[in-house]
């Protein structure tokens, strides 16, 4: 009968009220839980008024007919709906009112923050409880894959230091950090397979494969960091170093690295395009100084200048920089396919279209990126190359 599912009806949204109250208790930030206990209150508002609503209209006759007949399964379900877009706009005056109680239940608790508690917060937002919102599962997702990112290039700039000046400590640092982003990685991941069952929106599931695709490029930047460590320590098990002028030519590409970098940061945060757009004409001339740097090596191992260790050490690490300017372009075109979906399963064609000249803007970009670095390394001075570089 209609009485049976009325109070069947009340029940769910009561019942709603303590199994959020449990779900939101599990680890999540402050801002995830006031939004738990505003659903809680909404919830209690909402048994309230039906409560009181339908008492009224049952006091007043208004339900005789319908009180105490049989109902079908569309009765219910417009019952529902009833109940809900009435309760929606009778409510609504009290969103504000729900943020002030909320703020007061869950207080702020200041304590002292360290990277290490601040990547936990992150971690421990990864909550199932979200998948049902899942624009507040995706955001703890976009939230922690910022951090790795910034652990992996922090790992990146520490290994490129070692390589001039070994030092233990800060060596042990890099392995110790590949560690936390391996964890970090980990835990995303399989919140992002866990996840994805529950997105019903084309738009959500496009986000998370964009994520999916990013995870493992962050993963293979941290990767390269260590391979750039452990060069630089075998250089010092080995008591030898690449010459001075090497290190000054590698210096102008890990300016360029940085700046790329800085591009690649840029795409993802804020998923701009434009960024995008500017990573791959930087890769391109980056590409081009590794090129030459690995000539003037040769060239100087034929002038009788190179050592054999340090040789095959500075190849080594040409092809990590090399390979951490491909995980750059990669997250660039994930943005662009996130943007524009008809470059799925076309990004490295439209990249060598881009390649091949037919964009002028890329053209213009590629000859002022190509001009600073090669610039740079003009500048460096041509005396002391070997002769015939």
């Amino acid at each position: 009968t209609f009485k049976a599912i009325y109070a069947v009806i009340v029940g769910i949204y009561l019942g709603d009220c303590v199994t959020t109250a449990i779900v939101c208790s599990i680890g999540a930030e402050n801002d995830q839980k006031r939004v738990g206990v505003v659903n809680i209150l909404f919830n209690l508002s909402k048994t309230v008024v039906v409560l009181v609503g339908v008492t009224i209209a049952h006091r007043l006759g208004l339900m005789d007919r319908l009180w105490d007949s049989t109902v079908n399964s569309g009765v219910i379900a417009n019952t529902n709906t009833v109940f809900n877009l009435t309760c929606a706009v009778l409510l609504m005056p009290m969103v504000g009112v729900y943020e002030k109680y909320s703020r007061m239940i869950v207080k702020d608790t200041p304590a002292p923050e360290t990277p290490r508690t601040r990547r936990q917060e992150k971690l421990d937002a990864l909550n199932p409880v979200f998948f049902n919102t899942p624009a507040l599962a995706l955001n703890a997702c976009y939230r922690l894959l910022l951090t790795i990112f910034a652990a992996s290039r922090a790992n990146v700039e520490r290994a490129c230091r070692l390589l001039e000046t070994f030092d233990e400590d800060l060596y042990q640092e890099v392995l110790s950090e590949e560690d936390e982003i391996d964890r970090m990685t980990d835990r995303v991941s399989r919140y992002a397979m866990e996840l994805l069952p529950h997105l019903q929106l084309d738009l959500h599931v496009t986000i998370l494969d964009q994520y999916y695709k990013v995870i493992t490029e962050f993963e293979r930047l941290g990767d390269h960091a260590v391979n750039i460590a452990n060069n630089a320590e075998g250089l010092s098990r080995h008591n030898t170093a690449y010459s001075p002028l090497d290190y000054r030519e590698l210096s102008v590409l890990e300016d360029a690295l940085g700046g790329i970098l800085d591009l690649t940061e840029l795409t993802f945060r804020k998923r701009s395009v434009d960024a995008a757009r500017a990573i791959e004409p930087r890769v391109q001339a980056a590409e081009e100084v590794i090129t030459l740097l690995r000539r003037r090596r040769m060239a100087r191992i034929r002038a009788g200048q190179g050592d054999t260790y340090a040789d095959s050490s500075f190849t080594s690490l040409l092809i990590e920089l090399k390979r951490i300017t491909s995980v750059c372009s990669n997250v660039g075109i994930s943005t662009m396919v996130r943007v524009y979906p008809e470059l799925a399963d076309h990004e490295h064609g439209y990249y060598e279209r881009l390649r091949s000249g037919e964009d002028e803007a890329y053209n213009a970009a590629f000859q002022a990126a190509r001009q600073e670095y090669f610039g740079a390394l003009e500048q460096i001075g041509a005396e002391e190359r070997p002769e015939g570089v």
